[in-house]
């Protein structure tokens, strides 16, 4: 299986941030790939407080139609990594990872259920509970006879939602998001090793980088992990597109030379 992997700049234009997706997954079409990642954030990244829950809409509303419809035009499934979809009655929206088939249907929602809320004194603020609710649920797709578990950006801070995964028989982690700069130097690539080596499973890691806005910077540098933890693509700094060959018998054999599932000891925990 081919799949690829973005990174953009989404900014508060709705009409340039569609252009921009337009582009990268016409790209991912061209090389190959069966399946496309996106970015959290990329439909919509605002400027200012409150700004996303004015234009957050139902998943059946006019914006996130077009996104469907891309996916049928290029006869592609797409992971749209972080939608800011309106929840009825809710003043807020939830944040959410939905996959799109090559039929321009909606196969899987996931909520991120994890917000990323920081508020130091004298340093930065950014609370995204300000905007979103949390999810209550975990989420898997299967395509082509492989299951993929989705999560958002935080939630890769939070182990034991992959291995929840794993557990479900997830062999692919779909991780978008949209890292901070700090946490991006210090964080990022450790990090999505460390799911794909504790859980054997290939890592896909769509990035949002440069500068949305005069508050906002994203770190970029979005990925592919294999499940042995090798970094075996990794988009330029620029919006651009990866892609490569999944092999799941080589995922299969690491498996099996390090039976890490069998090992563990769930009586103790």
């Amino acid at each position: 299986m081919k799949i690829a992997c973005t990174q953009m700049t989404s900014s508060n234009v709705v009409e340039d941030n569609f252009t921009k997706v337009r582009f990268l997954v016409e790209e991912a079409k061209d090389l190959g790939a069966v399946v496309v990642a996106l970015p959290e954030c990329f439909a919509f990244l605002g400027a200012r407080d409150g700004e996303v829950r004015e234009v957050a809409e139902p998943l059946s509303g006019p914006l996130f139609s077009r996104y469907q419809a891309l996916a049928q035009k290029y006869q592609i499934d797409i992971s749209y990594g972080g939608f800011a979809e309106h929840v009825p009655g809710q003043e807020k929206c939830a944040n959410a990872h939905v996959w799109v088939s090559s039929t321009g249907a909606i196969q899987a929602v996931y909520r991120k259920v994890h917000l990323f809320d920081i508020n130091l004194p004298g340093g930065p603020r950014l609370m995204e509970s300000d905007g979103y609710v949390a999810g209550t649920a975990l989420k898997s797709v299967e395509v082509l006879g492989q299951t993929f578990g989705l999560s958002i950006c935080y939630d890769l801070r939070f182990p034991r939602l992959f291995q929840r995964l794993r557990d479900d028989g997830a062999e692919v982690l779909m991780i978008p998001a949209a890292f901070t700069m700090t946490t991006g130097a210090a964080h990022w690539e450790v990090l999505q090793r460390a799911r794909a080596i504790e859980n054997q499973c290939y890592v896909v890691c769509a990035a949002q980088r440069g500068k949305h806005n005069e508050r906002r910077q994203s770190f970029g540098h979005a990925m592919i992990v294999d499940p042995w933890g090798t970094v075996i693509a990794q988009c330029p700094e620029r919006t651009s597109v990866v892609c490569t060959k999944l092999d799941f018998e080589a995922q299969a054999r690491t498996r099996e030379s390090m039976p890490l599932m069998k090992h563990e000891r769930r009586d103790l925990f």
